[in-house]
């Protein structure tokens, strides 16, 4: 069986991808195509695979928020990567999939998360598996992980993210922000 991922080289982990669908095939061969090159629906039709992995990656949101571009502000993928670090406080702003996977990493760190999310539940993800989700909702039960729902961020401060939620708006007390919004 023959399998080929397809990326993006506007994707930075496309080594990566590649590497890790090989593992995924179980050290089988995997044949890597870029996406990009206007031959590529070509040269995929003619290798005859039986499955084609698509690995184009996600471009994160970047809400209007004043302050996003401080130094205690970071993107998921910073967070996940390790190229920045956290203080010991740390707001994740959304509360989708990646957002809560990394407040659930934080808190296992020792850190003291909390996830803002707009919507009016967490994890409101289309497609997640419904034991991943149970999964991480007992997990941030379990933790204590402090969650504010239906909640917009409004501006990021040295002394948090100022909030607007359905109880008004407040501040949270904060020393790093990271952004999990759009993943």
């Amino acid at each position: 069986m023959s399998k080929v991922l397809v990326y993006s080289e506007r994707v930075p982990l496309a080594a990566e991808l590649l590497t890790a669908a090989a593992a995924i095939a179980g050290g089988e061969p995997v044949t890597a195509a870029c996406i990009d090159d206007p031959s590529a629906a070509e040269e995929l039709a003619a290798l005859g695979a039986d499955e084609i992995i698509l690995a184009t990656g996600a471009t994160p949101c970047q809400p209007p928020i004043k302050g996003l571009d401080r130094a205690n502000v970071m993107e998921a993928i910073e967070y996940l990567r390790g190229t920045k670090q956290t203080g010991q406080r740390v707001a994740v702003v959304g509360g989708g999939l990646t957002g809560c996977e990394i407040a659930y990493d934080l808190v296992l760190k020792g850190k003291k998360p909390v996830i803002i999310e707009m919507m009016d539940d967490l994890l409101k993800v289309k497609y997640l598996c419904a034991s991943n989700s149970n999964m991480l909702r007992d997990l941030i039960r379990y933790h204590h992980i402090p969650v504010e729902l239906n909640a917009k961020v409004t501006e990021i401060t040295d002394q948090g993210v100022k909030i607007d939620s359905l109880t008004g708006v407040r501040n949270i007390p904060c020393d790093s922000v990271v952004m999990s919004v759009g993943y």
